[in-house]
């Protein structure tokens, strides 16, 4: 049996703590889209060639400057080292030539691993997804493209978590198991206790026929609040 192909993808959750708690950054994706489409999501997407070449073949590095990137392209915005939020959708096409240039304003490692996701085993498209946090200091506002990413909004992770047993939004497993991790972490510090951030754990997601539905769930072991998705609602 031959060993499972998987796609190499970043996703990133910028944290801002303010009074009612933690906010996050989610976009819509267009719901014209093949893969995901109308789900809301933390900004991301596949690792290019491109990115390894400007890790210089590291992969976390790659991951890392993926995940700038494509919230770059979702979002308009970037980071610099402060943690402060920039827009400046000019630089959209030379993400990177725009980096090299500004080289002492970017710290990646400001980008710290949560954990990587791997879809259930019968799942055709396998993305191995490394999701990073970082804290932001100040919430700008992102502007999208309205092609792929058609809205992009500042949520308080309970709300979100509201809005999706509403069914106002539909989002990822992996998003909303982690939206219940920050809700019940209540504070950046708290994550970062939590997180083994210098060895991300590699989930791999299962899933099992309960009744008429099919669910996914992650190990309990892995000390998520929830995880599994018959829990949800």
């Amino acid at each position: 049996m031959s060993a499972q192909k998987f796609i190499p993808a970043a996703t990133i959750i910028p944290i801002y703590e303010g009074k009612n708690g933690l906010e996050v950054l989610m976009v819509k994706r267009n719901e014209n889209l093949r893969f995901a489409g109308g789900q809301h999501a933390f900004a991301g997407g596949k690792i290019d060639a491109k990115d390894y070449e400007f890790a210089n073949g590291n992969e976390l590095l790659a991951a890392k400057v993926a995940a700038f990137r494509e919230m770059h392209e979702e979002t308009s915005i970037i980071f610099d080292k402060n943690t402060k939020l920039i827009a400046n959708p000019n630089i959209k096409n030379n993400f990177y030539d725009y980096v090299r240039e500004n080289e002492k304003a970017f710290d990646f490692d400001k980008a710290k691993p949560l954990s990587r996701w791997r879809p259930p085993p019968e799942i055709p498209l396998k993305f191995d997804t490394y999701f990073f946090f970082t804290k932001i200091i100040e919430r700008i506002i992102p502007n999208v493209d309205g092609n792929e990413i058609v809205d992009a909004n500042w949520l308080n992770v309970t709300n979100a978590i509201e809005k999706y047993k509403s069914g106002e939004i539909k989002t990822f497993f992996p998003t909303i198991i982690n939206l219940h991790l920050l809700a019940k972490m209540q504070s950046f510090d708290a994550l970062l206790e939590f997180a083994n951030y210098e060895n991300p754990p590699i989930i791999q997601t299962q899933s099992e026929r309960i009744g008429a539905n099919t669910y996914q769930y992650i190990d309990i072991a892995l000390g998520y609040p929830l995880y599994h998705a018959s829990h949800l609602n």
